[in-house]
């Protein structure tokens, strides 16, 4: 059991291990059997008699008065604590919050700074108490000891100046959020990692001119957490000298808009919140979705809010940070080049899983503290899991915080305890949230990926016949791309299916997106007669610059955004243009393709499959093959795709797999799988179909006399013997209590049903 932070010496400093052991020995010395929060305070000023200076900067506060203050209070004392016999309960808050504060501030151990802060915030304590008594005293006796003769002359100026001064301090209250005081009540969410960044926001912020950073990343990759990681550092002194006593604030235009009814009204307004600024050189001002600025306030040809804001940008007298995407900065600021030299961006990418994994668990104890929820290790990477997968629109860490946040509460909702005892969160809750989001089936998300690589022939096998080594070449191609043996910065395979129709070829890359994404609607399919043509390119990148069309995503671009993991069927490639086979060559290579307007499209997490008949056109003068020797899938790349495709095009593909042609054994087989499919369909009408071998075996017969196909005809057949009688049975109302449709051959070759009533 983890020890409580008053007995975790180890995560002390010297200075702050010693003040505690003053505090005890000042209680003992006292007679006193808890250590109340005016002991501690006692035990501060003991080892470090010039920490008061840090906090009170104005006041030199007597020592020997506080000690006096200390000492009278020998009869007082605070309510003991449920947890510890010899420490009261609000010196444990004020221990726990100092702890606590360390941790926001990332400093490594806790001083007497963090344990003294915390004192001074808990107001109900009688340190506290004690120091708000003699900070009165000595100011009462500052202003008898300065009273003159010529005090009427100066107060009715102190008078003004105090009330310019609150007058400032309403108008930033009213217009801002301050960070930093909420980074002092320890209401922000600690930063984790970004250290680059934030490090380079401060060094933007030290130049002389041009001194304001713009954060430039996706939404929800953290542009805030890093200004909210500053105002820590601030608050905790864990910068330099030059942004200590800093105040961060965070402008909210919406608040400085409302209201405003007439012409040169916003103007004033935010006017006179720039001009508190400037005159206040210890105020870095947050603008968060920055782009706004430019067009806001803008009417009747009164200049807008960046117009206003420009020059004080230029001569550094305004330290603005800015946050804005990549869409909105390439939109607005290469618009107005005069705005965008102005700021220095800096560009903040979505983080990477381990980084993600940092983040989420260095955020979990504030989660399980807030909603009384435990979050266990297993359920956090499922989390991560879950949002990687399905809501790939989304930029990490802030989807799988978003669904830990919202699983917590649906948890603590739905729990029926006393409230007393935490709740244990499960993967099913996390799951039930994507399915809300989603609309995906929450059976779907059951989906576990290294089970499926490792049982993917078997499953693949259950449903593809014939193709046992196109299978086995496929599967261990994926599973050395998905377990990180091959390189991640390309597609997870690039695979090209030939062989006759009919065989398979479509069929597979449909069963693989099943088996691999877990979904039937991971699978993109491009048919691409469609792309004969040089101009159809504008399908899979979008329109050119001043066509019809250029500000609308591509369809292969808005699919594989919202399914990144997927299965993209390229279907009969050999008809596309030659246009097309270049622009893949890219997304072969480097898993990119860059649209229309320079938006890459991430490619790499997706399966590639083009599937071809130049092998069956090849072989059609041939004996096709029903029942013949099953074909090889050779790695090496046949004659006649090398004399189709150019080279760079062969190169870039991970293997040509050859199809092989369908036995009669197979066909059978396929029969089989469509009548089960039948019969699944025919479930909730209670409706079962049976077919005799002599049916199965005419089917099969009559699909050879149209062997060119493959194995399309059985479906045509099964349309025409089975399901067109089929429907007459349905027809007749008796499904009600369930039928069973058996179909046979009688004494004359041709294919007769009757049905029998189930019980």
């Amino acid at each position: 059991m983890e020890k409580h932070p008053v007995y975790q010496f180890e995560k002390y400093s010297d200075n702050a291990c010693l003040a505690i052991a003053e505090a005890r020995r000042w209680a003992e010395t006292q007679q006193c059997s808890l250590l109340s929060s005016h002991y501690i305070l006692a035990g501060l000023l003991e080892t470090e008699p010039d920490l008061l200076k840090r906090f009170f900067h104005n006041q030199a506060l007597p020592l020997e008065e506080i000690f006096a203050q200390i000492r009278s209070r020998k009869n007082e004392q605070e309510p003991g604590s449920n947890h510890l016999n010899n420490v009261s309960n609000i010196s444990l808050k004020i221990l726990s919050r100092a702890a606590a504060e360390a941790t926001y501030s990332q400093s490594k151990q806790i001083e007497t700074t963090h344990i003294l802060n915390s004192l001074i915030k808990e107001p109900k304590s009688i340190g506290s108490e004690i120091l708000e008594v003699v900070a009165r005293q000595v100011t009462a006796q500052q202003a008898r000891a300065e009273k003159k003769p010529s005090q009427k002359i100066y107060s009715s100026k102190t008078h003004r100046i105090s009330k310019l001064k609150n007058k400032e301090q309403s108008l930033l209250e009213k217009y801002c959020f301050n960070l930093t005081k909420a980074a002092r009540a320890g209401k922000l969410p600690p930063m984790i990692g970004r250290e680059k960044e934030l490090a380079q926001v401060l060094h933007i912020l030290g130049r002389k001119t041009k001194n304001n950073p713009l954060l430039v990343g996706e939404a929800g990759v953290g542009k805030t957490a890093i200004l909210e990681g500053l105002a820590q550092r601030i608050v905790a002194e864990d910068v330099h000298e030059t942004f200590r006593g800093k105040t961060v604030l965070s402008l909210d235009l919406t608040s400085v808009i409302s209201g405003t009814k007439y012409r040169g009204e916003f103007e004033e307004r935010l006017r006179e919140i720039l001009d508190t600024v400037k005159v206040r050189d210890d105020i870095l001002l947050f603008v968060d979705e920055v782009h706004t600025i430019i067009g806001v306030g803008a009417s009747e040809g009164a200049l807008d809010a960046a117009n206003i804001m420009k020059p004080a940008l230029a001569r550094g007298e305004l330290h603005c940070i800015g946050a804005t995407t990549p869409q909105e900065y390439q939109l607005h600021f290469t618009q107005d080049k005069a705005l965008a030299r102005r700021f220095q961006p800096v560009t903040v990418d979505e983080p990477d899983e381990e980084a993600v994994r940092r983040i989420v668990y260095g955020i979990r104890e504030h989660y399980e503290i807030f909603h009384q929820v435990l979050l266990s290790d297993a359920v956090i990477e499922h989390a991560i899991y879950l949002s990687r997968h399905y809501l790939p629109d989304r930029a990490m860490p802030d989807k799988v915080i978003d669904l830990i946040d919202e699983a917590c509460s649906r948890a603590k909702l739905e729990s029926r305890g006393n409230g007393l005892q935490p709740v244990q969160l499960k993967a099913t809750t996390l799951q039930k949230i994507i399915s809300n989001w989603t609309g995906l089936p929450v059976h779907d998300l059951h989906f576990n990926e290294k089970h499926a690589l490792r049982e993917l022939e078997k499953r693949l096998q259950r449903e593809i016949f014939g193709q046992n080594e196109a299978i086995t070449e496929i599967a261990k191609a994926v599973r050395r791309r998905r377990t990180g043996i091959q390189s991640s910065s390309k597609p997870v395979g690039v695979f090209l299916f030939t062989g006759p129709t009919g065989v398979g070829k479509t069929a597979l890359a449909q069963a693989l997106a099943r088996q691999l994404m877990g979904s039937d609607a991971a699978l993109i399919r491009l048919d691409m007669t469609e792309f004969k043509e040089s101009h159809s390119i504008a399908k899979l990148i979008g329109a050119p610059p001043g066509y019809v069309g250029f500000q609308q995503m591509s369809y292969l671009a808005e699919k594989i955004r919202k399914h990144p993991y997927s299965v993209v069927l390229l279907d009969e490639i050999e008809k596309a243009h030659t246009d097309v086979f270049n622009l893949m060559l890219q997304v072969f290579d480097e898993g990119i393709l860059r649209d229309a307007k320079g938006t890459e499209i991430n490619f790499r997490h997706a399966l590639i499959i083009m599937t071809s008949n130049l092998q069956g056109k090849q072989k059609q003068t041939t004996a096709f093959g029903f029942g013949a020797p099953e074909n090889k899938s050779s790695s090496r790349v046949p004659e006649h795709i090398r004399d189709f495709f150019a080279p760079e095009f062969i190169n870039r593909l991970d293997r040509v797999i050859e199809f092989a042609s369908l036995a009669e054994d197979e066909l059978h087989r396929i029969v089989k799988k469509r009548l089960r499919e039948i019969n699944a369909d025919l479930k909730p009408q209670k409706v079962l179909v049976e077919i005799s071998a002599g049916v199965r075996e005419k089917i099969v017969q009559d699909a050879l006399q149209e062997k060119k196909y493959g194995a399309r005809p059985i479906r045509r057949l099964m349309a025409e013997y089975i399901e067109d009688e089929l429907s007459l049975h349905l027809l007749s109302g008796k499904t009600g209590s369930g039928l069973k449709v058996r179909f046979s051959l009688d004494k004359h070759g041709r294919i007769v049903s009757k049905d029998f009533a189930t019980t």
